[in-house]
């Protein structure tokens, strides 16, 4: 029996607020909200966590400054910090489903983590259609390679 805990791991998204909040209201474009609307509908919000790429993991409540960088820029977080963060808050010993595009993806594997990914490969609007269809499943468990 598996007794980990399930932890999802969101991308941050391009369109923001233009002042300080916390991160679960930063990211305002549709893709982000379907995708925390999804990860909320099926576990708790102390476990859900916004991958940006400049600040890396981040949870709902971490307070931020908007800023304007793209997973796999100049600046944007690396696979050594991710991993840092990850262990620091415990989801290499969690049960972990990641969505987002391919960017992120490929950083969380780079970082070592070991995740299942539902919508990869998919078309942003696709993903989104598949999230709205499956608010409060959990996909079956399996390790999505990436």
């Amino acid at each position: 029996m598996n007794n980990k805990q399930t932890a999802v791991i969101i991308p941050c998204g391009f369109k923001k607020t233009k002042v300080l909040t916390k991160a679960q209201h930063l990211y305002q474009g549709p893709y982000f909200k379907m995708n925390l609307a999804w990860a909320l509908s099926v576990v708790d919000g102390s476990r859900v966590f916004i991958l940006s790429a400049k600040h890396g993991l981040l949870r709902l409540t971490d307070e931020l400054d908007p800023y304007d960088l793209k997973m796999g820029q100049p600046g944007s977080i690396g696979a050594v910090e991710i991993k840092r963060q990850a262990q620091a808050l415990k989801l290499d010993q969690m049960k972990l489903y990641a969505v987002g595009g391919s960017e992120y993806l490929f950083a969380l594997k780079a970082a070592g983590l070991d995740f299942c990914a539902p919508i990869a490969g998919l078309s942003l609007g696709r993903s989104m259609q598949v999230l709205k269809r499956n608010m409060r499943k959990l996909p079956d468990w399996r390790l999505h390679e990436i």
